[in-house]
Protein backbone atom coordinates (compact mmCIF):
# COMPACT_ATOMS: atom_id res chain seq x y z
CA UNK A 1 0.00 0.00 0.00
CA UNK A 2 2.65 2.59 1.07
CA UNK A 3 5.76 1.59 0.04
CA UNK A 4 6.89 -1.60 -1.67
CA UNK A 5 9.89 -1.86 0.45
CA UNK A 6 7.84 -1.42 3.49
CA UNK A 7 5.38 -4.58 2.18
CA UNK A 8 8.84 -6.73 3.32
CA UNK A 9 8.09 -5.57 6.95
CA UNK A 10 7.84 -9.37 8.78
CA UNK A 11 8.55 -10.06 12.57
CA UNK A 12 6.92 -11.27 15.51
CA UNK A 13 6.12 -7.23 16.33
CA UNK A 14 5.24 -6.53 12.72
CA UNK A 15 1.65 -7.70 12.85
CA UNK A 16 -0.74 -7.26 10.64
CA UNK A 17 -1.56 -4.93 7.82
CA UNK A 18 1.13 -2.22 6.68
CA UNK A 19 -1.61 0.18 8.81
CA UNK A 20 -1.13 -1.93 11.69
CA UNK A 21 2.54 -1.65 11.52
CA UNK A 22 3.29 1.76 11.21
CA UNK A 23 0.68 1.67 14.90
CA UNK A 24 2.99 -0.52 16.29
CA UNK A 25 6.26 1.55 15.51
CA UNK A 26 4.22 5.11 16.77
CA UNK A 27 4.37 2.71 20.48
CA UNK A 28 7.24 1.39 20.25
CA UNK A 29 9.17 4.58 19.47
CA UNK A 30 6.95 6.83 22.18
CA UNK A 31 8.03 3.17 24.40
CA UNK A 32 11.81 3.55 23.45
CA UNK A 33 12.25 7.00 24.37
CA UNK A 34 10.31 7.12 28.12
CA UNK A 35 11.77 3.51 28.85
CA UNK A 36 15.07 3.12 26.67
CA UNK A 37 15.42 6.99 26.00
CA UNK A 38 16.14 6.08 22.59
CA UNK A 39 14.65 7.30 19.51
CA UNK A 40 16.88 4.80 17.28
CA UNK A 41 13.74 2.96 15.27
CA UNK A 42 12.18 6.88 14.35
CA UNK A 43 15.39 7.82 13.02
CA UNK A 44 16.21 4.63 10.71
CA UNK A 45 11.97 4.90 9.78
CA UNK A 46 12.01 8.53 8.95
CA UNK A 47 15.35 7.80 6.81
CA UNK A 48 13.45 4.70 4.93
CA UNK A 49 10.68 6.93 4.41
CA UNK A 50 12.61 9.93 3.04
CA UNK A 51 14.14 7.52 0.47
CA UNK A 52 10.91 6.29 -0.50
CA UNK A 53 9.25 9.93 -0.94
CA UNK A 54 12.61 10.54 -3.54
CA UNK A 55 12.06 7.57 -5.19
CA UNK A 56 8.62 7.76 -5.51
CA UNK A 57 7.01 11.23 -5.17
CA UNK A 58 3.60 9.57 -6.51
CA UNK A 59 3.67 7.63 -2.78
CA UNK A 60 3.12 10.98 -0.77
CA UNK A 61 -0.44 10.44 0.13
CA UNK A 62 -0.15 7.02 1.20
CA UNK A 63 3.48 7.79 3.04
CA UNK A 64 0.80 11.20 5.07
CA UNK A 65 -1.76 8.60 5.57
CA UNK A 66 0.82 5.91 7.51
CA UNK A 67 2.40 8.92 9.40
CA UNK A 68 -0.84 9.87 10.62
CA UNK A 69 -1.33 6.35 12.22
CA UNK A 70 2.43 6.32 13.43
CA UNK A 71 1.83 9.78 15.66
CA UNK A 72 -1.57 8.89 16.43
CA UNK A 73 -0.51 6.08 18.02
CA UNK A 74 2.55 7.03 19.38
CA UNK A 75 0.64 9.95 21.05
CA UNK A 76 -1.34 6.99 22.48
CA UNK A 77 1.37 5.35 23.78
CA UNK A 78 3.34 8.11 25.45
CA UNK A 79 0.22 9.12 27.13
CA UNK A 80 -1.14 5.54 28.45
CA UNK A 81 1.91 3.29 28.09
CA UNK A 82 0.53 1.11 25.90
CA UNK A 83 1.19 -0.40 22.25
CA UNK A 84 -0.37 -1.49 19.44
CA UNK A 85 -1.59 -5.16 18.39
CA UNK A 86 -1.83 -5.46 14.85
CA UNK A 87 -3.10 -8.93 15.22
CA UNK A 88 -5.71 -8.47 17.76
CA UNK A 89 -6.45 -4.69 16.46
CA UNK A 90 -6.02 -3.12 19.53
CA UNK A 91 -3.98 -1.64 22.16
CA UNK A 92 -2.33 -3.94 25.37
CA UNK A 93 -4.65 -3.35 28.12
CA UNK A 94 -2.07 -3.73 31.18
CA UNK A 95 0.19 -0.43 30.80
CA UNK A 96 4.23 -0.79 30.45
CA UNK A 97 6.27 0.17 33.67
CA UNK A 98 9.30 0.46 31.97
CA UNK A 99 10.06 -2.39 34.57
CA UNK A 100 13.30 -4.75 33.81
CA UNK A 101 10.99 -7.12 31.73
CA UNK A 102 9.22 -4.24 29.38
CA UNK A 103 12.57 -2.67 28.84
CA UNK A 104 13.49 -5.98 27.11
CA UNK A 105 10.30 -6.43 25.33
CA UNK A 106 10.50 -2.88 23.85
CA UNK A 107 14.09 -2.92 23.17
CA UNK A 108 13.82 -6.50 21.59
CA UNK A 109 10.74 -4.89 19.46
CA UNK A 110 12.98 -2.00 18.38
CA UNK A 111 15.64 -3.88 17.22
CA UNK A 112 13.32 -6.05 14.96
CA UNK A 113 11.69 -3.04 13.55
CA UNK A 114 15.29 -1.56 12.97
CA UNK A 115 16.44 -5.05 11.85
CA UNK A 116 13.35 -5.25 9.14
CA UNK A 117 13.67 -1.87 8.10
CA UNK A 118 17.63 -2.26 7.36
CA UNK A 119 17.05 -5.13 5.46
CA UNK A 120 14.31 -3.93 3.03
Amino acid sequence: LIVASFSNLKSSYAQGTIEDQYKQMGGVVALAEMCLRSNKLEKVLFQKIAEALYNNPDSGRDINNALNLYFESYDIAKQKKVMWIGSLKEYNKVPFTCDRADKVHIENAETQFIQALQSS
